[in-house]
């Protein structure tokens, strides 16, 4: 059980597929800039979709429960503080 909580490459690629199959049929998009090296890579693709899935899958939570932006600019360092003694 400890491997698949060492992010496994199909937990990823899992995710990086809701996000397509989700917030991917929108019609604006985000565009992603860097090395076309590594941007045509499938787990660097992956990888991008998941932390972009988290990310709006974030910002939702914090809205529902009853978050606010200037909470985010007001509360910063705070923030920070709670990340790093997670």
């Amino acid at each position: 059980m400890e491997d698949f909580f060492i992010i496994h490459p199909n937990i990823i690629a899992s995710i990086s597929q809701i996000y397509q199959d989700s917030f991917g049929t929108y019609f604006f998009r985000i565009n992603i800039n860097g090395n076309f090296k590594y941007l045509k890579q499938d787990q660097i693709v992956y990888r991008i979709r998941c932390l972009l899935f988290s990310g709006v899958r974030s910002a939702i939570l914090f809205h529902q429960l009853g978050g606010k932006r200037y909470q985010l600019v007001l509360n910063k360092k705070h923030i920070l503080e709670q990340i790093k003694n997670f």
